[in-house]
């Protein structure tokens, strides 16, 4: 038998107070819509829609036809099958939403509309720690799920450069390695100096910086080892060395393509041999 959706949340007896909260919440967090993730109990509603389905199957196989009756309850379970999973695969396709953030929205949503979603609650723990070992043991927390938002994460194309940048800047001094709307998302992973998901703007710019640094680099640095006291030898040797040097580079700090990393090596290569031939005319 299905309860009446008004005992389950019982807004009924303090109707006032009830729509005044709403209300509240709907112009204090207007862009933060309570969106749990109820995992379990999607999980229970495509089981129990899988069930259903099961045993129409079953039954169809059994007489080795559908009835009158039969026909339209499968269309109706297989729309609802279909939307269930639909609605669970789009859930878990937000982004999980921060934990600091998560603990005030369930402490707002206890304060205020605990006592309709569960009336009749006894007094249970208010420590954190103690309502997660609590769970499964008795004590009933109804908003205890994991949340998601609408908001998309921040996120950024992955540069071996940066990374490496990011790890050695974070060990040094992570308030450099934190960008200021990182802080601002993940205040509470900035506070447990814990690394963050973004590149700063001190990464991008110490990270452009030695990059235009070695590519300067790798064109000076062979001229003038080549330049002074010049010899075929000496240059081909240096030509030799230089261009697998600049293609391990490529491979270990720029996600490059084949073709890409084949262009770029091959250009290069073209202008030392270029290089060769202009300082060695015979």
């Amino acid at each position: 038998m299905t309860s009446n959706p008004a005992t389950r949340t019982n807004y009924k007896t303090e109707p006032d107070e009830y729509f005044e909260l709403l209300y509240t919440y709907g112009t204090r967090y207007k862009d933060r819509p309570p969106i749990g993730e109820f995992s379990h109990l999607h999980t229970m509603n495509i089981l129990t829609l899988f069930n259903e389905l099961s045993g129409l199957d079953a039954e169809m196989r059994q007489s080795q036809r559908a009835t009158p009756e039969q026909a339209p309850l499968l269309r109706i379970l297989l729309h609802q099958y279909t939307n269930a999973i639909r609605d669970f695969k789009y859930i878990m396709t937000l982004s999980p939403l921060e934990d600091h953030q998560r603990d005030s929205l369930v402490t707002w949503m206890e304060s205020n509309f605990e006592k309709f979603v569960l009336p009749h609650a006894e007094n249970r723990s208010s420590n954190k720690d103690q309502r997660e070992n609590a769970i499964g043991g008795g004590e009933n927390h109804p908003f205890d799920t994991k949340y998601r938002t609408l908001r998309d994460a921040p996120t950024q194309k992955k540069d071996p450069l940066r990374d490496t940048l990011l790890r050695v800047v974070h060990g040094i001094n992570p308030s450099l390695a934190w960008s200021t709307e990182e802080i601002t998302i993940r205040h509470a992973d900035w506070s447990d100096k814990k690394p963050p998901l973004l590149y700063s703007p001190f990464i991008d710019k110490l990270a452009r910086f030695l990059m235009g640094f070695a590519s300067g680099c790798f064109l000076v640095v062979p001229m003038i080892i080549m330049i002074f006291n010049h010899s075929v030898v000496k240059s081909v040797v240096v030509v030799c060395v230089a261009v697998p040097l600049f293609a391990l580079t490529l491979a270990l700090f720029f996600q490059a393509t084949n073709t890409e990393t084949f262009t770029a090596t091959a250009g290069y290569a073209a202008v030392l041999v270029v290089f060769v031939g202009a300082i060695n005319p015979s």
